[in-house]
Formats: C-alpha cells, sequence, structure tokens
C-alpha cells in the first residue's frame, strides 16, 4: 500500500477514535474540544484521501 494514503487513513483514523471516546463520555466543560478536534481530524483525513486518490487517478502513480 502507498505510504501517503497509510499516513492519511492513520490521521482520519485518530481523529474517529478521539470523536467516539467522546461522545462516550458525559462531556464536561473541560473535554469538550476533544471531541471537535477528532472531528475536524476525520473530515480533514477524509478530504486529503479524496484529494490524494484523485490525483493519483488524474496523474497516475
Amino acid at each position: 500500500m502507498d505510504l501517503i494514503l497509510d499516513q492519511i487513513r492513520k490521521i482520519k483514523a485518530l481523529g474517529i477514535l478521539l470523536y467516539e471516546d467522546d461522545i462516550k463520555d458525559v462531556p464536561d466543560l473541560s473535554r469538550l474540544h476533544h471531541w471537535q478536534y477528532g472531528l475536524i481530524l476525520a473530515i480533514l483525513g477524509e478530504f486529503l484521501e479524496n484529494i490524494y486518490l484523485l490525483n493519483k487517478l488524474v496523474y497516475g502513480s
């Protein structure tokens, strides 16, 4: 597998884990930002993965 794509997927997985971990617990005000960071990382990872795969499709490997 492609190393760059693997790293992008790790970023996305980390974001999902951060998001889901804080949502399971009842978030208090001091931890509320962790799920937001997780959501941002997951969305960023998804975006980067799509851009990378589109770039490979258009320009080849």
